[in-house]
């Protein structure tokens, strides 16, 4: 068979080949690579299939201290991924598609187009939604760094053991939950908390630090001219929470320290534990 230079995509060199007299069969002279040009590519579905089989497990190595759980980071999650999309020759690009903020929760709905880059006219669409909790500008941020590891994790069936529907179980070791549990909700608005973190929990059940971040956002409210029709409820809430914590402070100081370290543990500059 003869010698011809050729690109050996194994090495990524202009190398020596000893070839087939077709020149459709040869092998690297440098690398030991054999190639074949009769072989059949992977189209972009064998590909997802590949790096749902090369993901394996993924560790859960974060810790919320806030809510006492271990969870899968977004930085692991990419980490391998990123590997797998490149050996395979596959390109994933995110668009956002929309994006509402709720006091300090953003929701944003992202699209991911999954590109076969051998063939791009080959593509496949995957929508995700993204939540972030944050009073300033990260809460966009933090909903997208959400959804992109949940796109990695439900796309590509990726096993972690975390199930949302299953019921809560009682964390291991002499951990006391800090919050009681919400009794049974009724009565109106006034009685019970209809949105945010602790919808469905009466307001009297809450802890001071839950209730400070409502009182926070019942005065910027009662404030922001474009809530103008809202203003006496605003008004009204904003009254009602804070004669609740004044009464809860004055009931235990003790917790009043307690329930400071909780909201700056909410609400510290890390990004929201899933």
């Amino acid at each position: 068979m003869p010698d011809i230079k050729r690109h050996c995509e194994n090495c990524n060199t202009e190398t020596i080949h000893n070839v087939s007299g077709s020149g459709m069969i040869g092998t690297c002279l440098d690398c030991g690579h054999t190639f074949n040009k009769k072989e059949k590519k992977m189209n972009i579905y064998e590909k997802m299939l590949k790096i749902s089989e090369e993901m394996g497990r993924l560790p859960k190595a974060g810790y919320n201290a806030f809510h006492k759980y271990n969870y899968v980071t977004e930085a692991d999650a990419l980490e391998k991924f990123r590997d797998l999309c490149v050996s395979n020759k596959v390109m994933v690009v995110p668009s956002v598609l929309s994006s509402v903020k709720e006091g300090d929760i953003t929701t944003a709905s992202i699209e991911y187009t999954i590109i076969d880059v051998e063939k791009p006219e080959f593509t496949v669409k995957s929508l995700c939604v993204g939540q972030g909790q944050d009073k300033g500008d990260k809460g966009i941020y933090k909903a997208i760094t959400g959804a992109y590891k949940y796109f990695i994790m439900k796309t590509f069936m990726v096993p972690t053991g975390d199930d949302p529907e299953r019921e809560e179980q009682k964390p291991k070791g002499n951990y006391t939950p800090t919050t009681k549990p919400a009794s049974k909700p009724s009565g109106s608005k006034y009685d019970v908390c209809s949105f945010g973190k602790n919808k469905g929990q009466r307001w009297d059940s809450m802890e001071i630090g839950q209730l400070e971040w409502y009182q926070g956002m019942f005065l910027d409210n009662s404030n922001d001219s474009a809530k103008a029709n809202f203003k006496d409820d605003n008004v009204k809430m904003h009254q009602l929470i804070t004669d609740l914590i004044g009464n809860k402070k004055n009931n235990n100081a003790s917790l009043a320290s307690q329930a400071r370290q909780e909201v700056e543990g909410i609400y510290g500059d890390d990004e929201p534990s899933f």
